[in-house]
């Protein structure tokens, strides 16, 4: 099917959306690498390099097919083009045509670590995946058969047969990539399997009526649903834990921070992003549309003239620490002489953010201060600001690695209007650009319009330091698309479908990151006892949590009255009705109340779910819940207040925990 799936609502155009959201089926050209090369007349490179590329794009592009479906959902019944496996689309990324991306990944993850798998083990992981592939694609074609035949018996049967044969499959094939002293390397090839195989699950449950799926005392897929709670709970953790154990080994054993940065980056972009999203693929909380929001996290380009010290210090002065999520709207960049001096060079770069759906505005300065200053600020432009490709152009070359005197900042904006070529800001000072770096994230599809499929958007420009022989070393920082700046909030989404004209409206449910609000506060008797601030210590989730702690020593008897407090701002858009119930995604030691205040209130009852653990770092997948409230609140568009009241916790000296993951909006219709 050949649709091409459109959301009417103009004020969505705001929300990131990726290629694969209005059109799904559409034809997928130059996956493969080589076919990119072939496309873009690039010279060959060598096999190591274009096993990462081959692996980075796949990942990316099923990534962006899921978050594009998920916005504009294609389940049957609910939309106006019923029956698609999101599976289906995300599939071909990892086996085109041509090809076997998974060879990719297992080579570009060999090389990370510096570890091959043993002969027997690689013959045993490719016979599975070999097995998969077959599966995949006898089961995508009885899908197309019963998509369009949806009430012929024999169809209903046999993919009701083929989804159960891959199902089988899946559950025997995922833990052969968790072999003893193998989990490392084959983590990312893991994270993948793990992923269509609840990717599969969804589709069992969603069609699961039509299917006839086994049945018990209530609905069909309940058998399934509670299969895919168990699966999503065993993946996530697995991956946490390798991840872990993996990180603290690259952190002793590389040279330096830029080594590291290497294996956090691309762990984080083949393995914690996907996983980070697999709560999101529940059929059950999700049976409508739903505007994720989750990969709020960093990454970090390699950094440009690098010489390594101690590797704390350096990850102290090349990242920013754990904060709210910021979007970067302008700089100014400052010079050691008017700009049109023949000698003016950078010396100091301040970034300008907007916060919390533009409810905060503020600045950070890297290095130094001058009265020659310029302005480059994006917002001029147009209304999207973000930048996929930096370009930084020195006038000195000390050594192969080291240039001095940055004189020339290229930034290339993404969207239609934008170019892989040409940039759409430059500032220059009198100086000539004699060596050019340029730093980008790849993209979500290799061809050769990066603009168009790009990954990520420019997030800090970071000056880090000075070097002993007075070049600047620079950091550079990106995060992921999916985040709307906005905050933007509606409760419908509206599809059509070209070739009948048909438009069928459904709810959208709204997510708003903990860490996208402007402000975090805490008050009350108790305050001086409590601290509220951002953690990056759960690597499962998208990014940075928001952490509540109280902690009043045994022998004070003052009120504990305490109040935590998350603002965020949002665009106010068209709704239908402008009512909703919120989730909460959380984790607390602490039994308690927590309140949604947006033209009315609404409250969630909090549950102990941390048990005994007391390191946060050490909480698993099960330790944190959802909870939905049973009151609405009125919404269209503003200031939202989260408050976490605690009241007399049980005894003094309790030292009270409490993580906020992120709110999601649901629409109540009548």
């Amino acid at each position: 099917m050949n649709s091409d799936i459109q959301n009417s609502n103009q004020q969505l155009n705001r929300i990131a959306k990726f290629p694969l959201s209005f059109d799904p089926t559409r034809p997928l050209p130059g996956m493969n690498y080589k076919e990119f090369l072939a496309n873009n007349g690039l010279d060959i490179i060598k096999p190591s390099e274009m096993s990462y590329v081959n692996a980075t794009v796949a990942i990316a592009g099923s990534l962006a097919a899921i978050i594009g479906l998920l916005l504009a959902p294609v389940t049957g019944g609910t939309s106006a083009v019923a029956g698609f496996s999101i599976l289906a689309a995300s599939a071909p990324f990892f086996w085109p045509a041509s090809g076997d991306t998974f060879t990719d990944i297992i080579q570009a993850t060999e090389q990370l670590i510096n570890k091959k798998l043993e002969d027997l083990v690689r013959s045993l992981i490719q016979s599975r995946l070999n097995g998969l592939r077959n599966a995949v694609n006898n089961y995508t074609r009885a899908f197309e058969l019963w998509k369009n035949n949806p009430t012929v018996e024999a169809y209903i049967s046999e993919v009701r047969d083929r989804f159960r044969t891959l199902h089988t499959l899946y559950s025997d094939a995922v833990p052969q990539f968790a072999i003893g002293g193998y989990e490392e390397v084959l983590l990312p090839a893991y994270a993948q399997v793990a992923n269509q195989h609840l990717l599969l699950l969804r589709d069992g449950i969603n069609y699961a009526d039509q299917w006839k799926l086994a049945k018990d005392d209530f609905h069909y897929g309940d058998l399934h649903y509670r299969e895919f709670l168990i699966y999503l709970e065993e993946y996530t953790n697995h991956c946490s834990v390798t991840y872990r154990i993996g990180s603290g080994r690259s952190f002793s054993n590389s040279k330096n921070w830029a080594e590291h940065n290497i294996y956090v980056r691309n762990m984080t972009l083949w393995v914690l992003d996907t996983v980070a999203y697999f709560p999101n693929l529940d059929p059950r909380l999700y049976p409508d549309a739903v505007k994720t929001q989750t990969l709020t996290r960093k990454v970090y380009s390699d950094p440009i003239n690098f010489l390594p010290e101690d590797t704390t210090k350096d990850a102290t002065n090349f990242t920013t620490k754990p904060d709210l999520y910021t979007n970067l709207d302008a700089l100014t960049i400052h010079s050691n002489a008017p700009i049109d001096n023949n000698s003016s060079y950078v010396v100091g770069i301040e970034n300008y953010y907007s916060r919390g759906g533009r409810g905060l505005s503020l600045s950070k300065p890297f290095g130094q201060l001058t009265n020659y200053k310029k302005d480059v600020d994006f917002a001029t432009y147009d209304d999207n600001k973000d930048i996929f490709k930096l370009d930084l152009g020195f006038n000195k070359q000390i050594t192969n690695n080291t240039f001095q005197d940055l004189c020339k900042l290229a930034f290339y904006k993404a969207g239609p209007s934008g170019s892989p070529i040409t940039p759409s800001h430059v500032y220059q000072t009198n100086l000539p650009a004699n060596y050019i770096q340029s730093r980008e994230m790849l993209s979500s599809q290799s061809t050769g319009f990066t603009h168009l499929y790009y990954t990520h958007d420019l997030a800090d420009v970071i000056i880090a330091k000075n070097n002993p022989d007075n070049s600047k070393v620079y950091s550079i920082a990106w995060t992921h698309r999916e985040i709307d700046r906005y905050n933007i909030i509606t409760d419908y989404q509206t599809l059509k479908d070209p070739k009948t004209n048909l438009e069928t409206t459904i709810p959208l449910i709204t997510q708003l990151p903990a860490n996208q609000a402007f402000e975090i506060a805490h008050s009350g008797p108790a305050a001086a006892y409590a601290s509220i601030s951002v953690t990056d210590s759960i690597n499962f989730k998208g990014g940075n949590l928001v952490f509540c702690n109280l902690n009043i020593p045994l022998d004070k008897s003052i009120p504990y009255l305490t109040y935590f407090d998350l603002n965020f701002n949002s665009m106010g858009v068209p709704v239908r009705y402008g009512k909703y119930r919120f989730r909460l995604r959380y984790a607390s030691n602490y039994e308690g109340t927590a309140f949604l205040q947006a033209g009315g209130t609404a409250s969630v009852l909090l549950q102990n779910t941390m048990k005994n653990i007391i390191e946060i770092d050490r909480l698993s997948y099960g330790n944190f819940a959802v909870v939905e409230s049973l009151g609405i609140i009125n919404f269209s568009g503003g200031r939202l207040n989260l408050s976490i009241d605690i009241e007399n916790p049980p005894v003094s000296g309790k030292n009270i925990k409490i993580l906020i993951d992120k709110i999601e909006l649901v629409p109540h219709w009548f």
